[in-house]
């Protein structure tokens, strides 16, 4: 049975091995095809074209049709619109002088204006030859791709390929076509044919790079290469360590008995790990099986294998020699162990728990990588964090400082992530670290060992297709970083990256976490989770081409739509209008699912602030409430194996303001508030004015009341005369001077002091308020404290007699209503004075 299960194994690896080969010789393309279930608006297509901008023009017996790369819009007269077509059968289409598209329904010629969407009639209109050539049966339609292989389509739908120029090859697809009737080959090198039932898009591809598969679920954990220029590749689901000699030729596997065979043999644990000591010894580490050490016994192609006991954790990820000979293991669930006698017959296991005493405790128990600088420095990527200590000579490893830095909530230069995956150092002797979900941190801090590092971030809003980073590597200047399904190359200096997927490699590619290689021939290798992708770093370059950015369509306050705005530079919204949705393509048609965008929008022309927005693939923008002023919208994106372009489309949004958020209106409403300020702040000053003089007028004829004394009276009598009219002075001299008389008098009232003035109680009460802002009562009441303070200060009557001298029938109310008016009491108030 396990004969059996071998056999079968070496059959399917050598099928997978030879369909490789294959895949490899034969061009690729890729055929899609488009009806109306795609939005094509009718599946006879008479005619297709290209405009100026990009898109693909297609003429049907039901209107013009668009195609941006996303969707089909068709285009046709409706009952008053203002098109002058007359049916919307349309014959041929071309692309006129102007950039406009004519059109020929019937006998009449029409012209698509592409700055109104509008079918117009223009005089001397003329028709154009097809843009798309003919296919007949005697006729196929060649065509040559950019790799210079030669295509041929063939009035039946076959397609054919030629790479020498004279043997044709027929290319089996999955997608066939059912026939051709004319094809038009598109500015960024694609193939459109025309059949009977709808159109097909024929996309040349070329192949970067050959992946080779093990099979299902074989994940490459580990790649090596050893003193003999020897490569090892080792894989996890079949326990199989594959060596390739420096030609890439399969040399044998690795058996647990240490001895390289040419049949598929399995070692005796999935192996994570494999490193060779400076004195020839190779080291490996697996999961579950722990630490295992192969001594050389017949020139590289016999060994010794030795599995070493202690480590207290067999989950081994990681092997790292020092400067002075001692191994570093990284365990996943027991922290770094360190081998101080890696030589020995049986090697003293340094534990953490031990030897380690500053190691943490709780923290960075899941190592997955260890990295040694060159000033000695240990850094360990673990599932908690970046573990840093500095490494101490001979078995002095108690003495270790351990620091382990993590993502903190309110820091924006700490680490990004705590799960980290990978360490790198470039040509500068700067430090990278991946993690699981944060993309990549270049240590900033100049001590690395001290206890608060600062952290540099570069991730999915930096221009990275994702935030999951498996490995980082240093290739030349730059870093070489694999994703879940793509690779990326980043240039620190400046944050500019590239990408590649699955159309550059023409295939999925589910990438693992074994750091990449650079093998002897120069090319590198990146694990797959099943098998691995063998690369020519000089060959994976950026794609030349530049899609070009096309305004599809545009809703306004979710209502209007402008059709033709894409030939727009500049939109113009109203003053009731404040929102928009604006929805684009990038016109790559060879995969516009993977293409990515990014927009921003600038207020007033200021690109020395722009904030670029990363959507990914979403190709519609919202801008809601703008507020009035003129905005520049721009819009950038990827190409379809998601490297970004230099194809920035810029789009001008004038907002209207509303009469109230115009300039003259904050005009008129500041010279508006400033005037109700300015009547406020005088209504105020003459008030304050008014009052103040009432209150002089009140003290002048309280003045002739103090002691009756007829000199002060003639002198205090020109200043009133001069602020008051001489009938009111005369109605004022009546009142002081029946008040003066009666001040003792405690039962006179407004009454009485109408009276003695010859007025009515109304008059009284309205003249006395104009006059002096006081009531006749308030007027008698101040004339009584008015002599009640003289008599306070001039006399030494008891405060009762001075109740009863000035009308007051209860000394203890005259008491109380003197304190309220002067603050005093009558005694308080009588005291300084005899003093």
């Amino acid at each position: 049975m396990k004969r059996l299960h071998l056999i079968l194994y070496i059959a399917a690896y050598v099928g997978a091995l030879l369909a490789a080969t294959q895949a490899v010789a034969v061009p690729q393309c890729r055929i899609q095809r488009y009806d109306e279930n795609d939005g094509l608006t009718q599946w006879h297509v008479t005619q297709m074209i290209q405009d100026r901008q990009g898109m693909m023009w297609f003429s049907t017996w039901n209107g013009l049709c668009r195609y941006d790369g996303y969707e089909f819009q068709g285009f046709k007269g409706h009952v008053g619109d203002g098109n002058e077509i007359a049916t919307d059968r349309i014959r041929t289409v071309w692309l006129n002088d102007d950039g406009n598209i004519g059109c020929r329904v019937d006998d009449d010629l029409y012209l698509f204006n592409l700055h109104t969407y509008r079918f117009e009639t223009r005089a001397g209109l003329k028709s154009y030859r097809n843009n798309a050539k003919s296919v007949k049966p005697d006729r196929p339609y060649r065509y040559k791709d950019k790799d210079g292989v030669l295509w041929t389509v063939c009035y039946d739908g076959k397609l054919t390929y030629s790479t020498d120029g004279t043997t044709e090859n027929p290319y089996e697809g999955s997608v066939k076509m059912e026939s051709a009737r004319f094809c038009l080959p598109d500015r960024q090198g694609n193939l459109w044919v025309a059949g009977v039932n709808g159109i097909y898009k024929i996309c040349f591809l070329h192949r970067y790079g050959n992946v080779e598969r093990f099979g299902q679920s074989t994940e490459v954990k580990a790649f090596f290469v050893d003193s003999h220029n020897r490569y090892w590749v080792a894989t996890k689901e079949d326990n199989a360590v594959r060596i390739f000699d420096s030609r890439n030729n399969l040399v044998g596997y690795l058996s647990a008995a240490g001895r390289i065979t040419k049949q598929y043999s399995r070692f005796s644990a999935p192996i994570y790990c494999i490193t060779q000591a400076k004195d020839g010894t190779i080291w490996m580490g697996s999961k579950p099986g722990g630490l295992y050490r192969l001594k050389s016994m017949s020139d590289g192609n016999q060994y010794k294998v030795d599995r070493i006991a202690g480590l207290g954790n067999s989950n081994v990820y990681d092997i790292v020699e020092d400067r002075w000979g001692r191994l570093w293991i990284a365990t996943l669930g027991g922290g770094i162990c360190c081998v101080g006698n890696p030589s020995a017959d049986s090697p003293r296991i340094l534990k953490p728990s031990v030897y380690l005493k500053g190691y943490p405790k709780r923290l960075a128990q899941k190592v997955r990588m260890i990295y040694i600088t060159k000033d000695n420095v240990l850094l360990a990527a673990t599932t908690d964090g970046l573990l840093i200590s500095r490494l101490k000579s001979g078995e002095d490893t108690k003495d270790m400082v351990f620091r382990c830095h993590t993502r903190e909530a309110g820091r924006k230069d700490a680490l990004s992530c705590s799960a980290t995956m990978n360490i790198a150092e470039d040509r500068k002797g700067r430090l990278f670290i991946s993690t699981e979900s944060g993309g990549i941190n270049m240590i900033a801090s100049k001590d690395i060992t001290g206890e608060r590092l600062s952290f540099r971030h570069f991730g999915k809003e930096d221009g990275l297709p994702t935030d999951v980073l498996l490995s980082v590597t240093s290739c030349g200047g730059k870093l070489l970083l694999a994703g879940n399904n793509s690779i990326m190359m980043l240039d620190p200096d400046n944050g500019s990256s590239t990408s590649f997927g699955k159309n550059y490699f023409l295939t999925d590619s589910r990438f693992s976490d074994a750091v990449p290689m650079r093998r002897p021939d120069g090319n590198w290798l990146f694990g797959l989770q099943d098998g691995m992708l063998d690369i020519n770093m000089r060959g994976l370059r950026k794609s030349t081409f530049v899609p070009n950015i096309a305004l599809t369509d545009v809703c306004i306050q979710g209502m209007r739509k402008v059709n033709a705005i894409n030939a727009l530079d500049t939109l113009v919204l109203s003053k009731d209008e404040r929102s928009l949705t604006l929805t684009f393509a990038a016109l790559d048609y060879t995969s516009d699912a993977d293409i990515r965008y990014m927009f921003a929008l600038v207020r007033d022309e200021d690109d020395n602030d722009v904030k670029w927005n990363n959507v990914g693939h979403d190709h519609s923008v919202t801008l809601l409430d703008l507020d009035p002023g003129t905005y520049t919208l721009m819009i950038k994106s990827t190409n379809a194996e998601g490297m970004w372009m230099d194809n920035v489309r810029r789009l001008t949004v004038i907002v209207t303001p509303k009469f109230m958020e115009t300039t003259l209106a904050h005009l008129l409403l500041t010279l508006l508030l400033a005037s109700v300020l300015g009547a406020i702040v005088y209504t105020y000053i003459y008030i304050k004015r008014i009052r103040r003089q009432q209150r002089e007028v009140l003290e002048a004829y309280l003045a002739l009341l103090n002691t009756g004394d007829e000199e002060k009276k003639t002198e205090s009598q020109p200043e009133v005369q001069t602020r008051l009219p001489e009938e009111d002075d005369a109605l004022m001299r009546r009142v002081s001077a029946f008040v003066e008389k009666n001040l003792s008098n405690a039962d006179i009232g407004v009454g009485d002091i109408a009276a003695a003035a010859a007025v009515s109680r109304s008059v009284l009460q309205r003249k006395m308020k104009q006059i002096m802002g006081i009531t006749p009562l308030d007027f008698l009441k101040e004339a009584r404290m008015k002599h009640a303070c003289y008599l306070l200060e001039s006399t030494s009557m008891p405060v009762s007699e001075v109740a009863y001298a000035c009308g007051y029938s209860d000394p203890k109310y005259f008491s109380r209503s003197f304190k309220t008016s002067t603050g005093k009491s009558p005694s308080e108030w009588r005291e300084p004075k005899l003093l």
